[in-house]
């Protein structure tokens, strides 16, 4: 699946897999490939970012992809001013 997403990103939207972290916003995408499932999947992507990052994940249904990559910046930034 993730393999269909990634062609279809660099086919349609000229972005590939590594240029994906600097282009998150082409991920909306994700809502009219997958409807209402695009939120569990954004949820998914999410917990597996924090992760990576060390940081408590809190589920937010209303929340996007971005508004969970600015929640974690801040977090972070919080987290090194201490």
């Amino acid at each position: 699946m993730l393999d269909a997403l990634y062609a279809h990103l660099r086919t349609n939207h000229s972005v590939s897999r590594d240029e994906l972290p600097y282009r998150l916003d082409t991920l909306v995408i994700l809502e009219k490939i997958f409807g209402a499932s695009s939120q569990t999947i954004t949820k998914a992507m999410a917990r597996k970012f924090y992760l990576k990052l060390g940081l408590e994940f809190t589920v937010n249904p209303s929340r996007s992809l971005l508004e969970y990559v600015a929640e974690a910046k801040m977090k972070l930034q919080n987290s090194s001013s201490k």
